[in-house]
């Protein structure tokens, strides 16, 4: 690169799933009272958002989907907008930049993608302004505007054009132990309603549920078999949205495995699914890899 040129470059923001997922009840005191600690097994999928970061003048936002139409939100509120200026208060000093996110992962549907977008803003520029955070570092800023943005922060691999590594995934989401992925097929269908995260885990709290139980977790981790597979936050998301449990009681009709990731509302089926926009009427229909 010329010398004086701005420097930019461009990530891939993979989506992710959870393969199991379980949730313990919220905290009661302290920082994170009202928090829920959680241990899963995430791992990352081949949908993915595009994120072109260059330095600039003076900063600009562009987030939009990649048909070309703007985002409906006020973009002041998008992570990557916030995380851009949650650096740049770490740093003390404006960071003027260029984002230009362009995304193709379903919102509000549980697969992390304005936590990915987030991370790779964050990767991205301290890459092309030289600041020489460190991952853990980076993970700390991430983490106070949400807790799955500290498992996109992969930066070896994410810069390399790869997804973040598979990890389980504990705590409040800041304890990463990462593990070796899984390569299979997998069918993401994302229904046209989502489901609110807060709302989702309210209901979680009325419905009775055991103890986090980390050792199954890291037992049941890295298998193929989705029998061991689970969400904790299934149930209360499909008391949150009914049309939810209608779609995934059909779906299980044929492929029985099928179950929600995150808080919903994507529905994940192992393999490539053939046939499933008949059960799945007006849903977006992804199929895929776990990568």
């Amino acid at each position: 690169m010329p010398v004086g040129e701005p420097r930019s470059i461009t990530l891939r923001a993979f989506a992710k799933v959870n393969l199991i997922l379980r949730v313990g009840s919220p905290v009661g005191s302290g920082d994170r009272a009202g928090f829920h600690p959680i241990c899963s097994w995430f791992h990352s999928v081949g949908i993915h958002d595009v994120l072109v970061v260059s330095q600039a003048s003076e900063s600009a936002h562009v987030v939009m989907w990649d048909d070309g139409e703007p985002v409906s939100w006020d973009i002041g509120t998008d992570l990557v907008v916030r995380a851009h200026r949650a650096l740049e208060a770490h740093m003390g000093r404006a960071l003027p930049s260029s984002i230009v996110c362009v995304k193709s992962i379903p919102s509000g549907g549980g697969l992390g993608g304005g936590s990915s977008d987030a991370a790779c803003a964050l990767i991205a520029l301290n890459e092309i302004h030289g600041l020489g955070l460190d991952t853990p570092e980076l993970a700390r800023i991430g983490a106070s505007l949400g807790s799955d943005i500290p498992y996109f922060i992969d930066p070896e691999g994410v810069l390399d054009g790869r997804a973040p590594r598979a990890a389980i995934v504990s705590g409040f989401g800041e304890r990463i132990g990462r593990i070796d992925p899984i390569d299979s097929e997998i069918t993401l269908i994302a229904p046209p309603f989502g489901c609110a995260t807060g709302e989702v885990y309210r209901a979680f709290d009325a419905l009775e549920h055991s103890p986090i139980d980390e050792r199954d977790v890291r037992d049941h981790a890295g298998r193929t078999d989705p029998e061991g597979w689970t969400n904790d936050l299934e149930a209360p998301a499909c008391v949150v949205e009914p049309r939810l449990r209608e779609l995934l009681d059909t779906i299980r009709e044929v492929h029985p495995e099928a179950m929600v990731t995150g808080s919903g509302s994507t529905i994940v089926v192992p393999g490539s699914s053939p046939g499933i926009e008949e059960l799945a009427p007006g849903c977006a229909v992804h199929r895929t890899n776990l990568c």
